[in-house]
This record gives C-alpha cells, structure tokens and sequence, in this order.
C-alpha cells in the first residue's frame, strides 16, 4: 500500500494489531524459550509488557505523544528479561519521534536504529543470538536500501524480513539454542509483533474479542513472608526472573535500607 506517513493514530492501529499478533503464538513463544533460564514465559512477558502500554497510552493524533504514554506504560510494566528489552526498543522509537506529530519512512528507519541501540545501552553484557541481534541486524542490513520513494509498509515488510534471517541464524551464535533445536525466542517474539504492524499497513485482520484481550490485566497479590526465613543457608530451587522500579523523589526524605538477604540468585 502506498503509506508514506503515520500519525499517532495510525501506530496505535499497528501496535494493537501487533499485540494481536503476539498473543496468537504465545504458547510457542513460550515453548522456545531456554535463555537466559528455561522458564517458559517469553511470550508471556512480552505480551503483558505490551499490553500495559496499550493500557498507559490515550488515543493521539500527535506521534511523538503517543509514544511517549506507550513506552512509559511498557516501562512501568515490563516483565521479564524480555519485557525489559522490549519497552527500551520502544523507549529508542520514541526518543527518535519525540517532536513528530507524523513520521515519514526515513523517520521511521532512524527510530529502528535508534531503538536496537537504546535497548543495547540497557543491557550491561549483552548478549548476541537474542533479540537484540535481531532488531540490530534487520535494521542495519537494509537502511542503505530504504529511500525517500520506499513506502511504510514495504520498510515494515524488508524489516520483518530480514530480522527472520537473523533469527534463523541465532542457534550458531548461542550453543543453548542449538542444544535445544531452538531459535531466540525474544527475537521471534519481537518478528510477530512487526508482523502484526505489517498486516495492519496492509489491510489484513486478526480476529480477537477486543472487549476481553483489552481488558485491564489483574495484578496477583504476592504473599510476603518473613526474612528471617531467608539466611545462608537458603536453598532456591526455582529460578525466576526479578525487575524492581526506583524513584527518586524531590523532597529530602532520609530512608533506610536494611539488608534482609545474603547469598547468591
């Protein structure tokens, strides 16, 4: 189709449509997932991230409006390792279209660049064989191909593209998912979604009960037992994955921490 730009109202079509998308290969998102642990919840998080952004952001015609409510929401909410790289890949997108109401195909290629490189700067030993390869790949081996003629949708279509040859190559940059006959499951993830954005620009549909996969996701009540149960002699036989928020707030508020456990996660 002949898009030359979106507004904010388009990209939230998209991002829905992505979210859609998402949710319909969750399980085998899931099932593929072996790094960083083999907990079986890629999918899961990725679409939760997702959908508390959705969730965060109110209808804007203004892009850079827009993005900013999406990317905070995908931030406040994001679960997982997954979660995390994912709302950063956003958070690139909307540093590169803060001051744009719209946003034309070459816009959109910087923000592509600009969000793998965000989401780089917030991993402390990144990891090539994920999702960040992914995204850094896809990107980079077609911008020189991407010109002032090319049409959104064909930039969307050589991305989705190009990311899947990457992700097929992932197993022979991480021996785990070689191991496990696998590829990167975040990278997979993060393809259905731009497929999502895809189908959208193109016109296609993904049936879904909007009333039901929009509605707001209940926050399960976490039992907080004592830390004198925690010592050195612990023993966690379940790995799982932690994320914590910290605000700074502006008036001089003394706290204090009082260390609660030792030992190693």
């Amino acid at each position: 189709m002949s898009i030359k730009r979106i507004n904010g109202t388009d990209l939230e079509r998209m991002v829905k449509m992505a979210y859609l998308n998402l949710q319909k290969h969750e399980a085998a998102i899931n099932a593929m997932n072996v790094f960083p642990v083999t907990d079986g919840d890629t999918g899961t998080n990725m679409r939760l991230t997702l959908l508390n952004g959705i969730h965060h952001a109110t209808p804007n015609t203004h892009l850079g409006n827009y993005l900013k409510q999406l990317s905070d929401g995908m931030l406040l909410g994001a679960r997982g390792n997954s979660g995390v790289i994912l709302s950063q890949i956003f958070r690139g997108f909307y540093l590169a279209l803060s001051s744009d109401s719209i946003a034309d195909v070459g816009e959109l290629r910087d923000a592509f660049i600009l969000g793998y490189k965000t989401a780089y700067q917030s991993v402390t030993r990144p990891v090539e064989g994920t999702i960040l390869t992914v995204a850094r790949e896809g990107i980079e081996n077609i911008k020189s191909q991407i010109g002032r003629n090319t049409y959104i949708p064909n930039l969307i279509s050589m991305y989705v593209a190009e990311m899947r040859k990457t992700l097929s190559h992932t197993p022979e940059m991480l021996p785990v998912l070689k191991e496990a006959g696998v590829v990167d499951s975040g990278g997979y993830g993060y393809i259905l979604m731009m497929e999502g954005m895809e189908k959208c620009l193109y016109g296609e549909e993904i049936s879904a009960d909007e009333e039901t996969w929009l509605a707001p996701t209940p926050t399960p009540m976490v039992s907080i037992g004592s830390s004198a149960k925690f010592n050195e002699n612990s023993n966690f036989e379940l790995g799982y994955c932690m994320e914590f928020l910290l605000q700074l707030v502006r008036c001089k508020t003394a706290f204090f921490v009082r260390r609660v456990f030792s030992g190693t996660l």
